[in-house]
């Protein structure tokens, strides 16, 4: 994995903090990577200022160590130390909501909204998405503009999206969205987190397309970096795009083009892809697979995903062929003939494939009718029903002319 140190200062506000216990947690207990992920994370709550992520941090650091000075940190505070700080921002937020009485008795709606906003900014700045929510949901029911609005409702996704609510993250994103108006750089943010939850539900066609629809910018970076941006879009849309899709959507598009650029690996990723160099592709895959298992949003699904990739992979490339062998199928994605022929057994299984293995030959055997015969079968049927239809038809004239008609009765007659 890259330095840790680098990784993380990328992202703003509680995303740097948020991406450290995410590689914490998927390290092993007590291991070194954990500890220095902890350390990190506890030096960067402190030093921003973070009281309740600090101290989510000192119960996870208790629970898995059972000490916080097992993490031989200058930013370890002792009990009583961080009681006083804690008692400091209860304070701060005790203020904040004076002035919000304060303005609500005057009358000042303006003035008792921002007082409420920047309530909800403090818990959230601090690592207290749960309160941050509620502290915004205040103003559900008070007037205000389409902007004010839009601005509202990016605030609550966020929190949403950072107590790990994904559907209501979504939801309130969709509301956002049907405002309509908004400036770009918080239409970005909306849709970087809907593209986020598409993820998390795989949803990856969906994903692809919310993230596309992202500029450039800056607010988004607490969560999601342009690199992120680039290898989410570009793995989404290997799964689910079709190959004009990946080609002129996301390859040669120059808003998106700009997200590619920092990361230069994603273009060569999609173009072995789109040159069918499966075996690059698997390989190029695999070379950024160690530093995407440690990511907030897509690490714990990265294995699903490289399947899903894969699948889609081997389907392509089985497809004009009526016969491959397990070997060079093998060779082709970098794998064993063993492990080959039992993930095309499982796309058999499911409908992915239509082929049969031959085991003994090791041979798989496509199961689509030869399209020749197919197509003079067709013909040959179409002859068939020209001929019968003009036989009807001359059958037809010939008994019309001989006046064997079968006529209706005149009204008297039986």
């Amino acid at each position: 994995m890259v330095n840790l140190g680098e990784y993380v200062i990328q992202y703003s506000g509680n995303g740097s903090v948020l991406r450290c216990l995410a590689v914490a947690d998927r390290n092993s207990s007590g291991s070194p990577g954990q500890l220095e992920a902890l350390r990190l994370a506890l030096e960067l709550a402190h030093t921003q200022g973070k009281v309740h992520l600090y101290d989510r941090i000192r119960q996870i650091v208790t629970n898995h160590l059972g000490d916080l000075s097992f993490l031989n940190s200058d930013h370890y505070m002792s009990n009583d130390s961080f009681k006083d700080w804690e008692l400091q921002f209860k304070e701060q937020i005790e203020r904040k909501e004076l002035a919000v009485n304060q303005a609500k008795n005057a009358g000042l709606k303006d003035s008792m909204k921002i007082s409420i906003i920047e309530e909800g900014d403090m818990f959230l700045d601090a690592g207290e998405p749960g309160l941050a929510l509620k502290t915004y949901m205040r103003l559900k029911d008070i007037q205000s503009t389409k902007d004010q609005q839009y601005e509202l409702y990016t605030k609550i996704a966020r929190a949403a999206l950072q107590k790990s609510n994904f559907s209501y993250a979504q939801n309130i994103c969709q509301k956002a969205i049907s405002v309509g108006t908004a400036s770009l750089p918080l239409k970005s943010v909306v849709q970087a987190i809907v593209g986020v939850c598409h993820l998390e539900s795989k949803n990856y066609k969906q994903a692809a397309r919310a993230l596309l629809e992202v500029r450039q910018g800056q607010l988004y970076h607490e969560f999601l970096t342009d690199s992120d941006i680039a290898i989410y879009t570009s793995l989404c849309a290997l799964i689910s795009f079709d190959r004009s899709e990946v080609k002129n959507e996301i390859l040669k598009s120059k808003t998106f083009g700009t997200f590619l650029e920092e990361e230069p690996r994603c273009i060569e990723i999609l173009d072995a892809f789109l040159s069918c160099r499966y075996f690059d592709l698997i390989q190029k895959l695999n070379l950024i697979r160690d530093s995407l298992k440690y990511d907030l949003f897509i690490g714990t699904k990265l294995s699903d995903i490289y399947l899903e990739i894969k699948n889609r992979a081997i389907a392509d490339f089985l497809k004009p062929f009526k016969r491959v062998k397990l070997d060079v199928l093998a060779h082709a994605f970098n794998s064993s003939v063993e492990d080959i022929e039992k993930q095309v057994a499982r796309l058999i299984m499911d409908g992915t494939v239509e082929a049969r293995i031959d085991s003994h030959n090791k041979i798989i055997q496509s199961r689509f009718a030869n399209e020749k015969i197919v197509t003079y079968r067709e013909a040959l049927n179409m002859g068939k029903r020209f001929l019968r239809n003009n036989e009807s038809m001359l059958l037809r004239m010939n008994m019309v002319q001989q006046k064997l008609i079968v006529k209706e009765a005149k009204k008297g007659q039986r």
